[in-house]
């Protein structure tokens, strides 16, 4: 479920369908929370306002900013079900929010930011400089989904100097089909990437950028499945629906009534798997992945599928050198090794022996097709194989070594 939290809540308010999906979901929007802390946040891109709450655990004022006015009176309403949140509503676009002149003393109300709703700081009080400012510039144009900076709303690469003045630290939330390499050319302060996944899928690609450091051309890459948690989110019925308001991350399975997910890294709070090291750990790998032959007397027994967010952070000579494996083929990304290596980020395989299409025949079992002059749908239809059940462990794995066709009868492992 997206919101598991959120449906708990008496009384909330949800947003038209589109701003549901372009919406983070509560998990990824908790792992956003655990990368910036200080006293002062904006949302500049508020929408549903999902991010704009579990940021707010970390800063002592956030205000959230949104031009569409009736998201902002949702947000207003939704943010005024909840205890201890110190949010303001401001219904302006993030370019007007960022570029009036002076926080302080607003000459012109008309053309100003508009705060709705709050407590704390009133408008005449809004911070020059925020210890953080947070983007999820929407990526349609035309009703059509587009990729790059320049074409996302607000463009950043526009906004990037103006950004710099307004803050310390900037986190942005980009499109996963994003290429990381001219991401980090147009926004050059780059202090950390991060891949985030879900259910073996890359969801997200968030770049920390912080303005107080030096420019380096050696972030770090962080790569993180966020995993199932039993224990991650509360049942809907543990939530008081009192006239006070509510308490959105009151943890009701502790005696102590901690909060649930103040610490976004504990056993708690979120369930995930990480890698960390730098961008130029693949640059610097040593394995030779480019030999288009692999050594015909080496007897593999296990075959290895990396997962979707190492692909996307290109470490095809990281993945064999810190894996000690093998690479198949030079174009293919699946690894092999004669011993076990359980620690590999992704699916492993055991190889039971090569196989063809007049072999298998028939058979139940799920198909992966890489580098394959085929899918696997066709490969299903043509070679007129059975759908398999849901606890399925055998696969045909289709592909090319020493570039030639390459089929696989293997047992899933992970």
């Amino acid at each position: 479920m997206k919101f598991p939290t959120i449906v708990a809540i008496a009384d909330w308010q949800w947003p038209p369908s589109l701003s549901l999906e372009q919406a983070s979901s509560e998990q990824t929007a908790m792992y956003k929370a655990s990368l910036v802390n200080g006293q002062t946040l904006a949302d500049l891109t508020g929408g549903m306002g999902i991010d704009t709450l579990y940021l707010s655990r970390k800063f002592a004022k956030t205000f959230y900013i949104e031009q569409n006015a009736e998201l902002c009176r949702l947000a207003q309403h939704n943010f005024s079900l909840l205890k201890d949140r110190d949010i303001t509503v401001v219904c302006s676009s993030a370019e007007d929010f960022l570029l009036t002149s002076d926080f302080g003393q607003q000459s012109d109300p008309t053309n100003s930011p508009t705060p709705l709703a709050g407590r704390g700081q009133g408008a005449g009080q809004l911070p020059t400089v925020f210890d953080c400012l947070y983007l999820d510039p929407a990526r349609r144009k035309e009703g059509q989904k587009v990729v790059s900076l320049t074409d996302c709303s607000p463009d950043l690469t526009l906004l990037y100097p103006i950004l710099q003045k307004r803050t310390k630290q900037l986190l942005v939330k980009l499109s996963p089909m994003l290429d990381i390499s001219l991401a980090l050319r147009q926004l050059p302060h780059t202090k950390q990437i991060h891949i985030v996944s879900t259910s073996g899928e890359v969801k997200e690609l968030l770049l920390l950028i912080d303005f107080t450091q030096p420019l380096t051309d050696n972030p770090e890459l962080i790569i993180s499945e966020l995993l199932p948690h039993s224990d991650a989110y509360p049942h809907s019925d543990a939530y008081p629906h009192s006239d006070e308001g509510q308490n959105l991350f009151n943890n009701p399975h502790s005696d102590e009534g901690q909060n649930l997910f103040n610490n976004p890294h504990s056993d708690e709070g979120q369930n995930l798997k990480t890698l960390r090291l730098k961008l130029k750990d693949e640059q610097n790998s040593t394995a030779n992945t480019h030999s288009s032959l692999l050594n015909p007397n080496y007897s593999f027994i296990y075959l290895y599928e990396p997962h979707p967010a190492l692909m996307k952070a290109g470490l095809f000579k990281w993945i064999s050198e810190h894996y000690g494996l093998e690479k198949l083929d030079r174009n293919t990304h699946l690894y092999v090794s004669d011993k076990l290596n359980t620690d590999f980020f992704g699916h492993i395989y055991k190889i039971e022996r090569t196989t063809t299409k007049k072999q298998v025949k028939g058979l139940q079992c799920a198909v992966l097709s890489r580098n394959y002059p085929i899918g696997a749908e066709q490969i299903r239809r043509e070679w007129q194989l059975k759908e398999p059940l849901s606890d399925n462990k055998t696969y045909l794995i289709c592909t090319k070594q020493d570039n030639q066709k390459k089929v696989f009868l293997a047992e899933k492992l992970q």
